[in-house]
């Protein structure tokens, strides 16, 4: 199987679960698509963490049976945008 460097942004969410309704693995739902992140058991751990906040993901990715997977080189957290203040007519 042939691996494709890529950067790719996206929301860290759960895929799958233990038998107490624990997060075993995750994804990371993009605008796009979601990209299952099952090669790299240390940033399985790490992202879990993560889970419901935006994160830039660098790593090697490859299809397989209709289904991506990504080795994962890098992440970042990704900071949350400053609230806008709501304008108030006087």
């Amino acid at each position: 199987m042939k691996y494709k460097q890529i950067r790719v942004s996206g929301i860290v969410i759960p895929s799958c679960w233990d038998d107490d309704g624990g997060p075993t693995a995750v994804s990371v739902a993009t605008a796009k698509e979601a990209i299952e992140l099952v090669a790299d058991k240390i940033a399985q751990k790490e992202l879990i963490g993560l889970i419901h906040k935006e994160v830039e993901i660098i790593g090697l990715v490859r299809k397989s049976g209709g289904k991506k997977t990504i080795l994962v080189v890098d992440y970042f957290l990704k900071p949350r945008p400053a609230p806008v203040a709501a304008e108030h007519d006087n």
